[in-house]
């Protein structure tokens, strides 16, 4: 029975009897209190904020807006509010893209907002580069994730040159010019070069895949360009490029001289180098090494030269080395440098601005193997990573360029 039926039958009852109305009329009143439904108050919609990252061109334009979507699971009953700033990675603030920060206010019917971050346009071919959007503080909804990613893609082909530094002579009295390459063509003459192609740096665990892809080596402004970049490329997460002259250019004494202005950084690896013709037939390093320039970016004033050589089957060699580091308060980024090696019969010494850093002669290895008055070619390369000298870190920056003025041969 209802509770309005149940009034209904008592006040009938009490009209017999006018002394219990005033008791009757009470007990309805509590009665009907007890009847009434409560309805409770509803708990106000608390949406979800999820952010989607952006990854987009710099533009040829002042600036370009990249615009971070927020959008909320449901429209909210309240308003609600989230603070932002933008964070430095690889992208730098200022120079790349334009610092923000603020609170970011979404109000009561809406499921969406945006916030524009202006992106710096250059010229300068570059690797991509991150910055990204923090949030905190967020009122009347939850946050998925409390950050995003915000991705800038190169999309120049400038690459910056000077042409300052040491330069070597055109000619050495009583030599001639056997060999050169100024790389001032259009294109690598693939008479003169090939391509390793692959990773792991035969052994010493490298980041980077070797490819013969133009935009790992390529020419450029009378340069030979070869351009590490940080990409997945295979199964590795750096591209690169290692040329090599073996079967097409390959020379038993003379004068050396190389002209190259280095990259640098944490895990950037670039040699200027010669193995022995015969690799193929007694392996490493019985068949000789001769390391004109190696060059450790993270020490960007240091250069060394280096032999190694051993014997038919060893697996490790024995080495010996000079070592030269610049005393002015430039790198070997900065500028171009000459690395050059003088060769003879049972001597060979390696320079770098002809200053001698490293002489080694047959004599000195003494019973040792001395596999250096045979033919050997040259191999160009940047790796990264490795056992030696290490794996790139958050100092690093990409691309990383080692350019290449000339190479020159001399011999009696």
């Amino acid at each position: 029975m209802t509770c309005d039926l149940l009034t209904y039958d008592y006040l009938n009852t009490l009209r017999m009897n006018k002394y219990n109305l005033f008791l009757g009329l009470s007990l309805i009143a509590i009665f009907s209190v007890a009847c009434t439904k409560t309805t409770p108050t509803p708990e106000p919609v608390v949406p979800k904020i999820t952010v989607s990252s952006v990854t987009l061109f710099e533009g040829n334009s002042k600036t370009t807006p990249f615009r971070v979507k927020v959008n909320m699971s449901q429209a909210a009953s309240q308003e609600v509010s989230v603070d932002y700033t933008t964070e430095a990675i690889g992208a730098k603030t200022g120079e790349d893209f334009i610092e923000n920060k603020g609170v970011l206010t979404i109000p009561i019917g809406s499921t969406s907002a945006e916030i524009k971050i202006d992106v710096v346009a250059d010229s300068l071919k570059e690797g991509d580069e991150d910055f990204k959007v923090v949030f905190s503080n967020v009122k009347n909804a939850t946050l998925n994730q409390a950050e995003v990613i915000c991705t800038i893609r190169n999309d120049d082909t400038y690459v910056p040159s000077s042409n300052e530094g040491f330069t070597s002579p055109d000619n050495y009295s009583g030599y001639k010019l056997a060999w050169a390459d100024e790389f001032n063509g259009t294109a690598i003459n693939t008479a003169d070069w090939s391509y390793d192609i692959g990773g792991s740096g035969w052994g010493n665990n490298e980041s980077q895949y070797y490819t013969n892809d133009a935009k790992n080596a390529y020419l450029k402004n009378g340069k030979l360009v070869i351009e590490a970049i940080k990409e997945k490329t295979v199964n590795r997460d750096y591209s690169s490029a290692r040329l090599l002259t073996k079967g097409k250019k390959e020379f038993t004494f003379g004068r050396i001289d190389i002209r190259a202005k280095l990259p640098y950084g944490q895990g950037i690896w670039p040699a200027l180098w010669m193995l022995g013709a015969n690799i193929n037939q007694v392996s490493w390093p019985a068949c000789g090494e001769i390391d004109i320039m190696e060059h450790l970016g993270h020490d960007s004033k240091k250069v060394y030269g280096t032999i190694h050589w051993g014997n038919v089957g060893d697996t490790k060699s024995k080495n010996t080395q000079g070592v030269y580091v610049l005393q002015s308060g430039k790198t070997f980024a900065d500028e171009f440098h000459v690395f050059s090696m003088d060769w003879e019969k049972d001597k060979l010494s390696i320079l770098v601005d002809d200053k001698v850093i490293f002489t080694t002669t047959a004599a000195k290895l003494g019973a040792n193997p001395y596999p250096y008055n045979a033919p050997f070619f040259f191999i160009f390369n940047v790796a990264v990573g490795g056992i030696w000298p290490g794996y790139p870190d958050a100092t690093t920056t990409f691309p990383q360029r080692m350019e290449v003025d000339y190479i020159r041969v001399f011999q009696k």
